[in-house]
């Protein structure tokens, strides 16, 4: 079978789509690899993979001329720098030792995936999202507008916001140029492509919503569902490999007596209560006020049991006094969790919106308002699979309203069957594995 190589960025949820992705392959006789910028070798080991570190600048998403204000040194000085920190002599090296028959590289890291494309290996692109591109009534990946609903869901309407989106861009690498002293990222990048032989005019697409560019023609395989996407005919190198669970995964081990304590909780609880999950971000720091509105939301509502999982950002401290029907945790099984859950509470990650499709749970989603979120938001409102709530606005009322809909609609509970059946159907077609072993034909 194929040696494959998965090079990996440095947001969780894509290291961790990535080593379920690789688990899978591994379990199709494939030969996995794993190499990222970030410091995940225990956590790739321990998966049972092969880790090799890269450089942090390589995956350095806001790597600018910046880095060197005020230093000495003409501007084309510290261009050579920035190219040095961000050429990764470290995966050639890589590339020599395991004879990869395909590298498989997140989206996000445009550096190596030009490195890798000159060092003449076959590539494919990684990305969790939905499409990155316009086509007629799909708003950018960013955006809340719903197609079809109100005025902002208007076909004209989603025009102007690719229209203004673009306008965004260019006033933001306007910003970043003259901060960075005339070296932004898409500059070095442009220049990285020549010093690599890369045909970034041809490949570049700087308008499209990946930043701060979409590569045009080379394939890419989204590990999301199109049944999930908006209505739209998907360009032929981007394929939909389904969402890829780790059912049956070790979870991080949670910290203190919370392992405990949530298995007590989750084995003495009231069953005839609805139990809802909620999840904060990993990523940023929880919105303290919101949440606040949220055990409001449950104080007043105590028919209802919930498990808040806090991430590493926020203690349960910091939340004051708990009504008996709050159960916060640092860290939770997720997986688990969902799928004992009758609806879940998100912030809109797409990891977690994929995992309670699969469980066929309704969403409330309010957004962080970061990358896709909002657009994964706008897609849950489109398939009615769940709503769709207002940080700012909602009172705990709101919530408690939202809440019981979803408890209650049959609607929902029809789309949501649907849906997971349709993201279920990948993993019974093997379609992720497939979709990878078509490019090493």
């Amino acid at each position: 079978m194929a040696n494959i190589l998965i090079i990996s960025g440095i947001v969780p949820a894509r290291i961790n789509a990535n080593l379920a992705y690789g688990a899978k392959l591994q379990l199709a006789d494939h030969t996995v690899t794993f190499a990222s910028p970030a410091n995940v070798g225990e956590l790739v080991e321990s998966r049972g993979f092969e880790f090799h570190k890269l450089k942090p600048e390589s995956g350095e998403m806001r790597l600018n001329g910046s880095k060197f204000a005020g230093e000495p040194g003409s501007k084309e000085e510290k261009l050579e720098k920035l190219l040095d920190l961000i050429d990764d002599e470290r995966l050639p090296v890589i590339i020599e030792k395991t004879q990869p028959d395909l590298v498989l590289i997140d989206c996000e890291l445009q550096a190596l995936v030009m490195k890798v494309a000159s060092l003449n290996v076959p590539l494919v692109l990684l990305s969790t999202m939905f499409t990155l591109w316009k086509f007629p009534n799909v708003p950018p990946l960013h955006n809340v507008a719903v197609p079809g609903q109100g005025m902002r869901g208007g076909r004209l309407t989603i025009d102007l916001l690719w229209r203004k989106f673009w306008l965004t861009l260019r006033k933001r690498r306007f910003d970043e140029r003259k901060n960075s002293g005339g070296l932004d990222k898409l500059t070095i990048l442009k220049a990285y492509a020549k010093q690599l032989d890369f045909p970034f005019a041809q490949e570049a697409e700087p308008y499209m919503w990946g930043l701060p560019f979409s590569f045009k023609t080379l394939p890419i395989i989204a590990t999301s569902a199109a049944e999930m996407d908006l209505p739209h005919t998907p360009k032929p190198n981007f394929h939909y490999a389904g969402p890829i669970l780790h059912i049956g995964r070790s979870e991080p081990a949670v910290a203190g007596s919370d392992t405990e304590n949530i298995t007590t909780f989750l084995q003495n609880r009231d069953q005839n209560k609805p139990l809802i999950y909620a999840s904060t971000s990993s990523i940023f720091e929880a919105d303290t006020a919101f949440l606040h509105k949220l055990i409001q939301t449950l104080k007043n509502n105590p028919q209802w049991d919930m498990v808040l999982a806090l991430g590493k950002k926020l203690q349960v401290t910091d939340l004051g006094q708990l009504p008996s029907n709050i159960h916060a945790f640092s860290w939770v099984p997720q997986l688990d969790m969902i799928e004992q859950a009758d609806c879940v509470i998100t912030h809109g990650g797409v990891n977690t919106l994929n995992e309670s499709l699969w469980f066929a749970k309704p969403m409330l989603v309010y957004s962080g308002n970061f990358l896709d979120q909002n657009g994964n938001g706008a897609r849950v409102a489109y398939h009615n699979v769940g709503i769709v709530g207002s940080k700012a606005a909602d009172t705990p009322a709101d919530i408690a309203n939202h809440i019981n809909q979803l408890l209650t609609d049959q609607e929902i509970k029809k789309s949501v069957q649907k849906m997971s059946q349709a993201v279920r159907r990948y993993e019974a077609d093997n379609t992720a594995v497939k979709i990878v072993e078509s490019f090493l034909k």
